[in-house]
């Protein structure tokens, strides 16, 4: 409340009656009238409501009032020269003019007028609080115009407010007695405050001390364009606490752009920074998502050891963030961020601004709904407020630093003061300034369009590109580092013989790797010839980056230039004996599809150069020389090295050359004194047995498709036949081939035929197979001599030795020694549960109905679960499916589970991951539907969606009646019931499909509505097969193209859309929904509708197919929006070439000189027979 109260006339006077009665009674009695007013006037100098006190309480003693700032109650006579009130040069004050009530000659009498003068010209602000009935206010506007206070106050921009006609100003500046003094920046933010009676000499004082740092220009570290380092995440931390909101908004967008090196300084800040400091960085955590559940800066409590412990955690193991740019808002976002705008609508551009900065960090994708807001804006402030946040949406938040105010006068209603903005913005503009730029050229004023053109030249547009080479001479490195980081983005190929002659001169290492970087964007030859010496070059990141460069380059555009490509992977021979480790890995790197046997001797001498390369060496070789004797006897020799990396590397290369070498490093390896041999050894083992497992199951899967399979004619040699062959090396009778070896694994012809009399599921087949492998009747001889050495790994202190050991001796037989292993490992560390689940296809299918369930119950992810399903299904067995439909009943299943559930029972049952329904035998289809309707009829929720999408997929009449009966249940899920409506619209026949869209379309459920407009409008039905972006309803029959007849077409309206039921649909969440809504009122005539639909073309045409365009010109052309040809020029020149005859039709029925340029131009382009 402020000190000075408001009260009439008398009751005023009478206040000040005896307070100046109370303060002449403890005034000293030998000073006159006039000493009486120098001593008000000083103890004025301290605030209205302790001058009070001191009235009723009497004055403290000298020491209090030396600590409340009194000033000394001398005579005039007895002060010290600097504190005499005027001297022989200083008027007396009433020989000043009588302001009365007026305000100061040349103050600006509006706090947001006031900042914005202070912008422009640079000064900052003097704000004087006064009021009617404040004698002192008087008072010191006299001595604000005596010297030296006047010459003093022509540095800063002179702003007075009256607080009874501009309380809500005085409410900003905290106003709490009068008279008041605030010093303020351009952007608003206060630098220092003082209340009460300031003399002249004394206000000048107070002015120039504070005046440096009024003007003083934002801190570098703040505008710089560069990574952060140690010291400017220190010093950015301190500006956390700065009064400025829009210092701290910047520093708060710096810190937050590098999480990898400014999480962990954060997190200590913010378990020893106060609450403002730690609500700032909360801000910064949230956008990173740290584990922040729990903590409130308001509740210190809840910042306990544990929670910063997590965090810091946390922190030490966050990388880079990359952004989607290109994402859409979030519904929640969206929500969000309209409800910023609204109140940020009802502030100052100065009050604003925080929330500003804030809607800032959305960036473009915040655009859409600023432009929806501008279109529908009918008030010159709102229009202004919005179309600040339309550029601020774009602009780099350093330059609200560089740039005070300036986003709000380029949005002013005044086309001067925009025109003095724009020439301000394109004085300072760099690059960053782009996007700013660019809006900018929506202005209606021409002149504003040609600023900003000058702007873009100035800060590095293409034109300007040959401007910037000549910066490559500049003597300061990081002018040169920026030249060439703006060549890189934009991938000039005139530059690079300007670029190639620049690093033959230039000296810095780091500044070459960035001329690198340009020359290998290009990918043409002569720059690649540009980079070849530099793989000479004395500095290992030189060479390392143009050994990546020319990798690049030769597996691209420039693969066919042989000539080119010989010269490239001579020098990366090279570059395989350097010295330096990482240089070399960069090198090898580009041998993993060409490489000679001068490269293939070059990498061997690498894998005892560069034991730590070893790995990538060896792999490298193997790839490209599978088969090879001689490679096999020199890893052969590697996998005795007495250096442990050798010989892991050697296995890994053994393995994938041949696995017919396994019983020569095979025993050795497993019981080698380095633990990561013996687990290379082991993996490779283990690959083996899965590559033999997985082709059996194939196998059997392919046998029971073509047994399900409807009846065949014969034919010679038959199909299972032929797949057997191509699996197990058989060839056809009438080739007449001379026999082969049979492979072990294989099943044999007798009980192949055997078993597919007995019985046509896979199911019993397998565990057979099972036990003739594991009992060693149908595997090779050398994993017997494989067994003893796994067998002593089960001991090993290794967790990951002992898990590998239990898979391998689990496959080759041993599971009753080796389970009890594997389960001790998963339990006691349930993340080694998606490694151990591979277990299941190697048990039978009781053990792998018990082990299933044991891992289900440990799996504490929608992951663990998703992998042990895949899993299980990797057994060719339909009773897998038993086991799945459970999952689905836990009420923690997401959407992307079940749809992997759902995929996995398709597995399951037929064998197959992608099939059409008419391959599957009856008997099947039936054994489907009554397994599944249980679970449709039933189910929860995502239980009910999954067999209900199974049932379409092999009947699709009963997958309709039975989405048709959910959707009517009222006693289900609102959200299934959606689901079961949309898929039934699916499965719809075309007549039938209509039929229930428009009656949705007149019911009063707005996602029904949503799901028909879609079904009526949307050219491509695949839109509507998606049941919440995961499960694929397939259709009834296929999409044909039909050529449309000659003359004119007249778009009509959709089937059931009206105006009423549609226009609700152009505030939907969805743009996509929103431009189907604008369509169709396109389409009813309505012009409002053209602009939505205009906007999410625009903001998605290079995302969207031809259908989307189809519809954008149809509404031109039924409004005959003759504006829009240049869209329509856009459309012709993309759109697919057997829809322009359509085209053409279509915008028939426009009139205006420049369709019918058009409608020439594509009969002179294509004919006009081609059109009839």
């Amino acid at each position: 409340m402020l000190s000075r109260l408001k009260v009439g006339p008398l009751s005023l006077l009478a206040c000040w009656g005896l307070l100046i009665v109370s303060l002449s009674a403890v005034a000293p009695c030998h000073l006159a009238a006039q000493d009486l007013d120098d001593e008000l006037l000083r103890s004025l100098e301290s605030p209205l409501d302790k001058v009070a006190e001191e009235a009723i309480n009497g004055k403290p003693e000298p020491k209090e009032k030396a600590k409340a700032n009194v000033p000394n109650d001398k005579p005039a006579a007895e002060m010290p020269a600097g504190e005499k009130k005027a001297d022989s040069n200083t008027p007396p004050v009433n020989a000043l003019p009588d302001l009365g009530h007026e305000p100061l000659p040349g103050a600006i009498l509006d706090l947001d007028e006031g900042l914005v003068q202070a912008q422009q010209s640079g000064k900052p602000a003097l704000v004087l609080v006064t009021g009617e009935d404040c004698p002192w206010c008087y008072r010191l506007k006299q001595q604000m115009q005596l010297s030296p206070a006047k010459e003093e106050l022509r540095r800063w921009t002179l702003i007075e407010i009256d607080i009874d006609k501009d309380l809500a100003a005085s409410k900003r500046l905290a106003v709490a007695v009068l008279p008041s003094l605030r010093l303020l920046r351009p952007s608003g933010a206060k630098v220092a405050d003082h209340d009460g009676y300031l003399s002249s000499e004394k206000l000048a004082a107070w002015l120039k001390e504070n005046h440096r740092l009024a003007v003083a220009s934002a801190d570098d570290v703040l505008l710089a364009n560069r990574p952060l380092e140690t010291v400017d995440i220190v010093r950015l931390l301190e500006l956390l606490k700065d009064r400025d909101p829009l210092v701290r908004e910047v520093a708060i967008s710096r810190l937050q752009a590098f999480p990898e090196v400014a999480a962990t300084p954060l997190v200590e800040a913010f378990r020893k920074g106060g609450l403002a400091e730690r609500l700032s960085i909360l801000e910064i955590l949230s956008q990173w998502q740290a584990p922040l559940a729990g903590i409130d800066p308001w509740q210190p409590d809840s910042i306990d050891e544990p929670a910063l412990a997590q965090l810091t955690q946390w922190a030490s193991e966050l990388k880079k963030q990359e952004e989607d740019a290109s994402a859409e808002l979030s519904a929640e976002e969206l929500a969000e961020a309209q409800e910023q705008i609204d109140r940020l609508l009802t502030l100052s551009p100065t009050e604003g601004a925080p929330i500003a900065a804030r809607l800032a960090r959305l960036g473009e994708r915040l655009l859409p709904e600023v432009y929806r807001r501008l279109e529908a804006a009918e008030i010159d402030e709102q229009r202004e407020r919005l179309l600040a946040l339309r550029y601020r949406l774009v602009a780099p938040d350093a330059l609200m630093l560089r740039f005070p105010g300036g986003l709000a006068r380029l949005a002013s209603h005044d086309v001067q003061t925009r025109r003095d903005a724009a020439e301000q913005l394109a004085g300072l503009a760099t690059a960053s300034e782009l996007p700013l730029l660019l809006e900018l050229f929506s202005d209606p004023d021409p002149l504003i369009r040609e600023i900003a053109l000058r702007g873009l030249q100035q800060s590095g547009g293409d034109e300007a590109l040959e401007l910037l080479v000549r910066l490559l001479k500049d003597p300061e490195p990081n002018v040169r580092a920026a030249v060439l980081k703006q060549l890189t983005e934009r991938s000039s190929a005139d530059l690079v013989d300007k670029v190639a002659a620049y690093i033959q001169e230039e000296e810095d290492a780091d500044l070459l790797v960035h001329a690198i970087r340009y020359l290998r964007e290009i990918k043409s030859e002569p720059s690649a010839r540009a980079m070849l010496p530099l793989l000479e070059h004395e500095a290992w990141q030189v060479r390392a980056e143009a050994a990546e460069g020319l990798r690049e380059m030769v597996r691209g555009e420039l693969a066919e230039n042989a000539e080119l490509t010989a010269d490239v992977y001579a020098g990366l021979i090279q570059r395989l004996d350097d010295d330096d480790a990482f240089v070399v890995s960069r090198a090898i790197e580009a041998f993993s599809q060409e490489i000679s046997d001068v490269a293939i001797d070059r990498l061997l001498e690498t894998v005892e150069k560069h034991p730590q390369l070893a790995t990538l060496a060896v792999k490298t070789i193997a790839e490209r020389s599978s088969g090879s004797h001689k490679i096999t006897a020199k890893l052969l020799d590697f996998a005795k090295s007495p250096n442990p990396a050798i010989r892991a590397a050697a296995v890994t290369g053994l393995r994938r050359i041949s696995s017919e070498t396994l019983n020569e490093w095979g025993p050795t390896a497993l019981k080698d004194e380095a633990s990561e041999v013996r687990l290379v050894a082991a993996m490779a083992i283990f690959e083996s047995l899965e590559s033999k497992r997985r082709n059996v199951a194939e196998q059997m899967r392919e046998d029971a498709e073509m047994i399900d399979m409807p009846p065949v004619a014969k034919s010679s040699p038959g199909l299972l036949s032929q797949a057997f062959g191509a699996l197990f090396g058989s060839k056809p009778k009438e080739e007449e081939a001379p026999p082969e070896a049979v492979d072990e694994d294989a099943p044999q012809e007798e009980e192949k035929e055997a078993e597919a009399s007995e019985d046509k599921s896979v199911d019993d087949r397998w565990d057979r197979w099972l036990a003739e492998f594991t009992s060693a009747k149908g595997r090779a001889m050398y994993y017997v001599d494989l067994i003893e050495p796994l067998q002593g790994m089960l001991d090993s202190d290794e967790p990951k030795e002992r898990l590998l050991a239990a898979l391998c001796l689990v496959s080759l037989g041993k599971s009753e020694e080796a389970l009890p292993v594997l389960r001790t490992i998963v339990q006691e560390d349930p993340q080694e549960l998606v490694k151990g689940s591979a277990v299941l296809a190697w048990v039978p299918w009781e053990q792998r109905q018990e082990l299933f369930q044991e891992f289900l119950e440990l799996a504490t992810t929608n992951d663990q679960k998703m992998y042990l399903a895949r899993m299980l299904t990797e057994a060719p067995d339909r009773r897998s499916a038993e086991l799945l439909w459970p999952v689905l009943q836990d009420e923690t299943v997401d959407v992307g589970l079940a749809s992997t559930i759902s995929d996995l029972l398709l597995m399951a049952y037929t064998g197959q991951r992608y099939f059409y329904d008419d391959e599957v035998s009856e008997e099947l289809k039936t054994t489907i539907l009554n397994d599944a309707t249980p679970h449709v009829k039933s189910g929860v929720e995502l239980e009910s969606l999954v067999a209900l999408v199974l049932v379409a997929k092999i009947d699709k009449d009963a997958a309709a009646e039975m989405a048709t009966e959910i959707a009517a249940d009222e006693q289900r899920p609102e959200t299934l019931r959606q689901d079961a409506f949309q898929i039934a619209l699916c499965l719809a026949l075309a007549n039938q499909q209509k039929e229930m869209a428009v009656a949705a379309m007149e019911g009063d459920n707005p996602e029904r509505q949503r799901i028909a407009l879609i079904a009526l409008v949307a050219e491509n039905e695949y839109e509507l097969r998606y049941i919440r972006d995961h499960f694929y309803i397939p259709s009834r029959s296929s999409i044909y193209y039909n050529e449309p007849e000659s003359g004119p077409i007249i778009p009509e309206p959709p089937d059931g859309v009206t105006e009423a039921n549609v226009q609700p649909m152009l505030n939907h969440k969805d743009d996509k929904v929103r431009a189907y809504a604008a369509y169709a009122l396109s389409m009813l005539g309505k012009q409002e509708g053209l602009t939505p639909l205009l906007e999410y073309w625009r903001l998605h045409k290079d995302e969207e197919d031809d259908a989307m365009d189809r519809l954008v010109y149809r509404a031109i052309a039924k409004l005959n929006a003759t504006e829009h040809v240049d869209i329509l020029r856009e459309i012709n020149d993309r759109i697919s070439e057997y829809r322009t005859k359509e085209f053409y039709w279509t915008i028939r029925i426009m009139s205006g000189d420049d369709v019918l340029r058009l409608r020439k131009e594509i009969r002179d382009s294509i004919g006009i027979e081609n059109l009839r």
